[in-house]
């Protein structure tokens, strides 16, 4: 029997009970951190299951993406692997909001439930993680909890559009624990399959988000501290490195394989801004203040905005300051690397991990994000972390210290998380703060405006649009925008500055087949009928899968009384759009029009099926009825809709003259 070893002098005058053998207070403490963890995430992010979309990409994720809404079919399965809609290749990302749909419908309160899951369990992998890197519950807990609720994080957990990095992260971390598992025992007859499972959850990650392209350089950090397969306390030599790289290849081939496809879809998107547009010494000192940047959002998590504009090249000074301090800081801990490794391994992740979104290939026009810290700000939890235990290790009332105030400040992150987490209540909200926050800011004026004019504002819309499109004159989003929110105002000193703005944006934008749509609207609103039809045609011809411009033709060959043209428009029209009941309310009437009578009462019967409460078509329907000597028909259906519709008075009217043709004037 092994000889029990000696307590050490501070216990000697309370002796503690020894443990029973089953009981192992390792774990015990890695699940009580794991509970508070869990607990105090929930409390943070709780909020969200009751928000809402926010019209900054949600509306092309969830909200109006029609194949989303269908949730998990075949089709939709094939589309996430082909589309680079949004400008980018996320596969991974669509069929989770697919399956959300399937499984809980396309209310997002529900998805952001299941987000908000995701994180948590996401916090929980991370802790156990860590602990097994570091054998320390203490160290876990505080890289867990620095993840689970720094309110730069907040980003990521409360915008559904983001899911893509939650679930890139989970993944992340499940190939970090299967690569973990490898390197302990690389040199075991299960190696190979060990490594496929490493690939698998890398390309599992990269399919839900491209930012995981540096999971092969963590891994090379992580042979270094704390798998210890590449000692920073010795020199790296050849023979010692090539190993290490030969067994990432496949790794490295992944991640190659996905940048490609992701520069693609976000060069076909317009996204990644040219050499001409941000010179590459601009984007290095660009890179150098954003890094600084992050760092201070670490310790000083204030004045965070869903949106940062780009301020093109930094100040003199600015730049010099962040220069010397992420050179002073990389220098400190190159210097420590052989007594203290996790702050290199630590400094080099944080850094690392953000060189793909730093702004080295500028995609966007953001200067920096808050969602871009998910998971870089690990790598220096990690280095914190460990390096307070060290110190508790060697001097137990530092340690002490360190932890009380570690605690605190972690403690401390969680409301002003949850306060963060308010502003995401709806695109309003968070556009507001956006503003208070960054001071002028084109695209935070222009999704407020949109925001307002979509909740049926217009008048508070308007400012905000002005001011946008004053930032951004050429913004055809903006400018669109601005034109229907005059429109909608109805003031007719603004009818040519309506005007004036779809023309503007069309000519910024002239693929955008809603712009279109709304240029050919304001052109029939002053009579100008072929004016308007070109634009409509156009817009169908940009969009040949969406009904609008179809609709909007017919409308206006119906006008114009070129009925045959017209039936043929609203024909097609409603092929891409069989369930529109206003849609074959106008077929019908065309067809009434061209005489056609049978045809257009089936189709008036058909709209009334879809939407019983039109009081349009069921007027037309009993006009039709009546005018072909069924006045028997044309009774019922207007009684039945009096029936269901007791206010409709104009019905009311139709049904008295009807009765009194057919003689029941009593």
């Amino acid at each position: 029997m092994a000889r029990r070893r000696p307590r050490p002098e501070a216990d000697r005058s309370a002796p503690l009970a020894s443990p029973p053998r089953s009981f192992d207070s390792g774990r015990a403490a890695a699940a009580g951190a794991a509970l508070v963890v869990a607990l105090v995430a929930i409390w943070v992010f709780l909020p969200v299951a009751g928000f809402g979309y926010v019209n900054f990409d949600d509306p092309n994720y969830l909200r109006d993406n029609a194949v989303v809404l269908e949730g998990l079919t075949a089709e939709g399965v094939a589309w996430a692997f082909e589309t680079f809609h949004t400008g980018n290749w996320h596969p991974l990302a669509w069929l989770s909001h697919m399956a959300d749909v399937e499984l809980l419908g396309p209310e997002p309160g529900r998805h952001h439930a299941m987000g908000l899951a995701l994180h948590v369990v996401s916090s929980l992998l991370l802790l156990f993680l860590v602990r097994g890197w570091t054998g320390s519950a203490g160290v876990a807990a505080a890289v867990a909890a620095l993840f689970a609720w720094h309110p730069a994080h907040v980003e990521s957990v409360a915008w559904l559009s983001e899911r893509k990095d939650v679930l890139s992260a989970l993944f992340l971390w499940l190939a970090l624990a299967a690569y973990t598992a490898y390197a302990r025992r690389a040199a075991g007859a299960r190696a190979l399959p060990r490594l496929a499972l490493v690939a698998l959850c890398l390309a599992l990650a990269l399919l839900a988000k491209p930012m995981a392209v540096t999971a092969p350089f963590l891994m090379l950090l992580l042979d270094a501290w704390p798998l210890g397969r590449l000692p920073l306390d010795e020199k790296p030599t050849w023979a010692r490195l090539r190993p290490l790289l030969l067994e990432k290849l496949p790794l490295f081939a992944l991640v190659a394989l996905s940048s490609v496809v992701t520069f693609l879809a976000q060069s076909r998107g317009g996204g990644v801004s040219s050499l001409e547009v941000l010179p590459l010494s601009e984007r290095l000192g660009h890179a150098a203040v954003s890094v600084a940047t992050y760092l201070r959002m670490l310790v000083w998590p204030a004045g965070l905005a869903v949106f940062y504009p780009h301020r093109g090249a930094p100040a003199p000074l600015e730049l010099a300051g962040a220069i010397l301090l992420l050179a002073a800081l990389t220098f400190a801990a190159w210097r420590a690397r052989r007594s203290a490794p996790f702050l290199l391994v630590g400094w080099l992740w944080f850094v690392g991990t953000l060189v793909p979104v730093i702004g080295l290939v500028q995609v966007g026009e953001q200067s920096v994000a808050d969602r871009y810290t998910y998971v870089p700000y690990v790598g220096l939890a990690l280095a914190l972390a460990e390096g307070a235990r060290r110190v508790a290790s060697r001097r137990a009332a530092a340690g002490v210290a360190l932890a009380a105030v570690g605690g605190v400040a972690l403690l401390a992150l969680a409301p002003v998380a949850r306060g963060q987490v308010g502003y995401w209540r709806d695109g309003a909200t968070l556009f507001r703060r956006t503003l208070d926050v960054t001071g002028e800011n084109h695209v935070a004026e222009r999704l407020l405006g949109a925001a307002l004019l979509s909740s049926g504002d217009a008048a508070g819309a308007e400012p905000h649009l002005r001011e946008a499109v004053r930032l951004r004159p050429g913004s055809a989003e903006a400018l669109n925008a601005l034109g229907v929110a005059l429109t909608q105002l109805g003031r007719p000193a603004d009818a040519e500055t309506a005007l004036e703005a779809f023309r503007r944006a069309a000519i910024a934008d002239p693929a955008d087949a809603a712009i279109r749509n709304n240029l050919g609207n304001a052109l029939a609103a002053r009579g100008d009928a072929p004016g308007a039809l070109a634009e409509f045609r156009e817009a169908a011809r940009l969009a040949p899968s969406e009904a609008a411009g179809h609709r909007n033709a017919g409308l206006t060959l119906a006008e114009m009384g070129r009925l045959e043209e017209a039936r043929a428009t609203f024909e097609e029209a409603v092929r891409l759009e069989p369930g529109d009941a206003s849609t074959i309310g106008d077929l019908a009437n065309v067809l009434a029009g061209l005489g056609r009578a049978d045809e257009a009462l089936a189709r008036y019967r058909e709209a009334l099926r879809l939407d019983p409460s039109s009081r349009l078509v069921r007027h037309n329907l009993a006009r039709l009825l009546a005018r072909t000597g069924r006045l028997d028909e044309a009774t019922a259906v207007l009684a039945e809709g009096l029936a269901r519709d007791p206010a409709d008075e104009e019905g009311r009217l139709l049904l008295v003259r009807v009765r009194a043709v057919a003689g029941k004037t009593s």
